[in-house]
Order: structure tokens, then sequence, then C-alpha cells
């Protein structure tokens, strides 16, 4: 299986996306971008939980959040001897590592499996 683009046929759309407290206050409360098959349940539990939002990154779309976890699992994938380690330095991707990094993207939006553990 050979993926150039993983987000190619998914369609996507800003959604408003506000989480209240049990006492009505706002806990989370942005406008991300989803697949717009996403059900607004789904939509709430990713924004709050899993997209980064710190001092020196926010994410603001789903698709973000897939690239920052892919690239860093294909990345210590490279670092771990998996991939050729020099490609970077070259200027010639390494196609092994460029196929499973899609891969992973692929998967993942189009919802095969999702990580349950923060990944930096």
């Amino acid at each position: 299986m050979n993926i150039e683009d993983p987000y190619k046929n998914i369609e996507f759309e800003v959604k408003h996306v506000k989480i209240t407290g049990s006492d009505n206050s706002i806990v989370f409360e942005d406008d991300i971008e989803f697949p717009k098959d996403f059900d607004d349940n789904a939509a709430a539990v990713v924004a709050s939980r899993y997209l980064c939002n710190d001092a020196k990154h926010k994410e603001t779309s789903l698709k973000q959040m897939i690239d920052r976890v892919s690239d860093t699992i294909s990345e210590w994938g490279r670092d771990l001897g998996y991939f050729d380690k020099n490609w970077d330095m070259r200027g010639d991707p390494d196609p092994k590592f460029i196929e499973f990094n899609n891969k992973l993207k692929y998967y993942q939006i189009n919802r095969y499996f999702a990580f349950n553990s923060p990944v930096n």
C-alpha cells in the first residue's frame, strides 16, 4: 500500500467545541478542524484531551495532532535504526520512512486505531 497523501479523501470542517463543567463553567472552548463525519462528542474528547495546547504550540486541527504523533513515532524509528539515519543530511527522504509515516497518518485519520497515551 503506497499512500502519498493520507488526508486526500477526507473532507474537513471547523467545529466549535465547548465543554462545560458540572457548575456550567467553561472547561474548554475553541474552534477546531475535524473530519466532517466526526460527531460532536468525539470532537470534544479529542480537542480537550489530545490536542497540544501549551505556551509554545497550540494545535487547532486533528491533522496537526496526527502529524505530530506520526512524525514523532517515525523519528523514533529512524533514531533506533529502522530507517536510514542519514537521509535528511542528503536531502532525499528514505522512501520507507515516508511510507511508514504516511501509513500512521492514514490509519489514524481513517480511525483504524488511535493512540491512548500522550506522544510528544
